[in-house]
């Protein structure tokens, strides 16, 4: 078993790994930066990612072409698994489809899991093992919560775990941690990259991806069948680099692109939802013509909200097909890291939460829970330790955390917000008392300083040590099951 790394070595590691990989939020400029001496001190994965960033510049000289998946909605051209999608039993995968389909039960579920590559994949499902052995009483009798889970919304590193656990239910507790966590995914990236045939090649970074993914992972799966499972609907986000908007993989998106989701591979989706900028190229959607508007949006609603208002703009311009016939679709924790906000800009955009609950039509339930999973660091910056002048790099870092962890908590209030304005709306409407929780499960509220410290110096990236990959599972399990309010809602359901 390898040594656990000494302070001043994770603080390099998750420093440099950090730095880099922070080109989600600042592109190539803090790379730029960065000279032989800091490439030396940097962690593998820093390194690896390094390199294939200055290779993925060398072949964006080639014509790389990125080629749609995405199929029309009159299903006149031949798109990958074409017949699965033919059964007459399978809904539109949307959620509001999802919300009627799931209308059962005393307790309203929804999971999010944030970015952070394999980091973000370990602590989620470290959660989900949670959830797995929680067991509560429902009037069917004895019930895993895990059972009870509605939605699960994810962006990058966590739609990894979304993706599979929706595929393939259970199976994920016995064989995700080989095929995924524990599995030097990086380096297996890292030499598709470095391979000739993508030297000389048309199709794109993401492209060789996806075909890796597919092989070790998700097995040309398509959203017809993550609609054929029992479980939760897994919402994957990615965002629109063109508009700035998040881009939810639901056919209420997909209906503004006059295109048909459920032939749509999901490793694609995944693809596009950990898309890193640069270093991945954007996953492409045809944007078609000759469709109604969808109806699942109130695409001529103007609200005082800039935010909404901004969301409800960028949704609309996918009407300009002359001059949006390509979306290009990078990873969703440019425009929402926690991942929480794919349910919050269906309800807005469709016109208001009172708008929304009349058009889905659907009971309130007695509880609301939403567990958010977020696995991005409280930074450590070595500059405070020292009265010297920070580097442009340590300076480039330190704003972009700043702006992401505003964000996000500017995100969990409105969430917060939101869900209180539903718990009314039920008790208004339906005259349902409705008890709404909130949970945040967050590596900067890990309650032993060493084990903090050690988390929040794991860095973002594809391959992990083993020790680090446990820690995250291990962690991710134990403080949802300690968290106060999860106890006291397990002590009403239980009642």
């Amino acid at each position: 078993m390898s040594k656990r790394l000494n302070i001043k070595a994770r603080q390099q590691r998750w420093h440099h790994s950090h730095s880099v990989l922070y080109l989600r939020h600042l592109g190539y400029r803090c790379i730029a930066q960065l000279s032989y001496s800091q490439m030396k001190r940097c962690g593998v994965g820093a390194v690896r990612l390094l390199i294939c960033f200055m290779i993925g510049l060398y072949l964006t000289a080639c014509t790389a072409s990125n080629s749609p998946s995405n199929s029309p909605l009159n299903g006149s051209q031949v798109a990958i698994n074409q017949p699965l999608a033919h059964s007459p039993t399978l809904p539109p995968y949307s959620a509001t489809e999802a919300m009627k389909y799931h209308d059962q039960g005393d307790i309203a579920i929804m999971l999010s899991f944030s970015g952070g590559g394999t980091r973000a994949a370990a602590f989620s499902y470290g959660v989900l093992k949670a959830l797995h052995q929680t067991i509560i009483n429902t009037e069917h009798g004895p019930q895993r919560l895990l059972d009870e889970v509605d939605f699960i919304s994810s962006v990058s590193g966590g739609s990894f775990t979304a993706a599979y656990y929706g595929l393939y239910g259970d199976k994920i507790f016995d064989d995700f941690e080989s095929a995924f966590l524990y599995k030097d995914v990086g380096g297996d990236l890292f030499h598709t990259l470095f391979d000739p045939r993508l030297w000389f090649s048309s199709e794109s970074r993401s492209a060789f991806a996806i075909d890796y993914f597919q092989d070790s992972l998700f097995h040309h799966a398509t959203f017809a069948d993550l609609q054929r499972t029992n479980g939760p609907t897994i919402i994957l986000n990615a965002t629109d680099l063109g508009s700035g908007v998040r881009f939810s993989f639901l056919q209420e998106y997909f209906d503004l692109l006059c295109s048909d989701l459920s032939h749509y591979p999901v490793a694609d989706a995944v693809m596009a939802s950990a898309a890193v900028p640069v270093m991945f190229s954007p996953v492409v959607l045809n944007n078609y013509p000759g469709c109604k508007p969808s109806n699942g949006f109130d695409l001529e609603r103007q609200s005082v909200d800039p935010q909404i208002q901004r969301t409800i703009d960028g949704l609309r311009s996918y009407q300009n097909k002359q001059r949006r016939k390509y979306i290009h679709l990078v990873d969703g924790g440019i425009s929402d890291n926690l991942g929480l906000l794919a349910i919050y800009d269906l309800v807005e955009s469709s016109g208001g939460s009172e708008a929304f609950i009349d058009q889905v039509e659907v009971k309130p339930r007695s509880h609301m829970l939403i567990i958010s999973v977020d696995a991005s660091t409280e930074p450590y910056y070595q500059f405070e330790q020292s009265a010297d002048e920070p580097s442009i790099t340590d300076t480039l870092s330190a704003i972009t955390d700043t702006q992401l962890h505003r964000y996000n908590d500017a995100t969990k209030k409105v969430i917060w917000g939101n869900l209180l304005e539903w718990a009314e709306l039920a008790e208004k409407e339906a005259g349902i008392a409705t008890d709404p929780y909130f949970l945040h499960v967050t590596l900067k509220k890990i309650p032993h300083p060493t084990t903090r410290f050690d988390a929040n110096t794991i860095p973002t990236d594809f391959t992990l040590d083993k020790n680090d990959v446990t820690l995250l599972v291990d962690e991710g399990e134990r403080q949802l099951l300690n968290h106060p309010l999860y106890n006291q809602l397990l002590e009403q359901l239980n009642d």
